[in-house]
């Protein structure tokens, strides 16, 4: 389900800059949070949120295990799992708000709101979306100079990406998984925004799977009816899962053999953690990457 941008921020007693001394805002759950004006202390509860702090010039004060980049954050004391953090931690840090994944996280709001601290949740399922959380952090955050230009920037590299296009659109695949158990990544989820941000045409279509939103069920004979002309293949998140062995195993189905991208040698292996595991501003890093395989000479 599409999420609706909500970006709506009432002030209570200034203008939307102003030295009020508290803002009530809308977040992605569609929750009314009333904020601190220009809150210091911020607690970010997911690798993208807390790269978006930094992309807009704030430190947090506290992070995920999970959150190792930029590596200034590396000297924020982490608070646990991104699914099961430490709630003595986290109140130990101090924070003014909480910030979390409302794809994600949502279910720990319920715990988290025994700190009587304000909680705002986020999504980022689109580069769209990462336009819309550096502005809305510029505003809560007091950073409007520096999360214009993260976000100008962020559009300038989709531009030029964008720009490497030949005209005819490619259609394109990204798989995650294995040939046993593999999806498609569709337009609605942010890998599959990615191909489209880029003017590619993303061919993966089908009903979610229940546990990954934005990801199709394949079989191998549905990828060989789409038959796109070049595939993406996400390695593993595993660390015990040997490097390429994946894709080896991909190519032991006949089927494989048969599909135009791999006769053609446009089967490329990608890193998962930006253009999976951290739809943040580093997007800009992952589109360009992608672009330099999509529109390969």
């Amino acid at each position: 389900m599409k999420k609706i941008l909500l970006f709506t921020v009432a002030i209570l007693g200034s203008p939307l800059l102003g030295n009020a001394s508290a803002r009530t805002i809308t977040d992605d759950l569609g929750r009314q949070v009333t904020l601190p004006d220009a809150p210091k202390r911020i607690a970010a509860l997911s690798p993208f949120l807390v790269e978006g702090l930094y992309a807009v010039g704030t430190a947090p004060v506290a992070r995920p295990s999970s959150a190792t980049y930029p590596a200034a954050a590396l000297k924020v004391p982490e608070v646990g799992l991104s699914y099961t953090p430490n709630l003595e931690r986290l109140a130990a840090s101090k924070p003014d708000v909480i910030l979390l994944s409302s794809l994600s996280q949502r279910q720990l709001i319920p715990s988290l709101e025994k700190l009587n601290v304000p909680i705002v949740a986020i999504g980022s399922n689109s580069i769209g979306d990462v336009y819309s959380m550096l502005k809305r952090f510029g505003v809560w955050f007091n950073q409007p100079t520096q999360a214009a230009k993260a976000e100008r920037d962020l559009r300038i590299a989709v531009a030029k990406a964008r720009a490497q296009g030949t005209g005819r659109p490619v259609n394109v695949f990204t798989i995650i998984g294995t040939p046993q158990n593999f999806f498609g990544a569709k337009k609605s989820s942010f890998t599959g925004n990615l191909i489209t941000a880029l003017g590619a045409r993303n061919v993966a279509t089908g009903p979610d799977d229940k546990r990954y939103v934005g990801f199709a069920p394949y079989t191998f004979e549905r990828l060989l009816a789409d038959n796109p002309d070049v595939i993406v293949v996400i390695k593993p998140t595993n660390s015990q899962q040997q490097e390429g062995s994946v894709l080896n195993d991909f190519k032991r189905n006949p089927l494989w053999q048969k599909l135009g991208a791999v006769q053609a040698g446009r089967v490329y292996e990608i890193e998962p953690e930006v253009v999976l595991s951290s739809p943040g501003p580093r997007a800009a890093q992952a589109i360009a990457e992608l672009a330099g395989l999509i529109y390969k000479k």
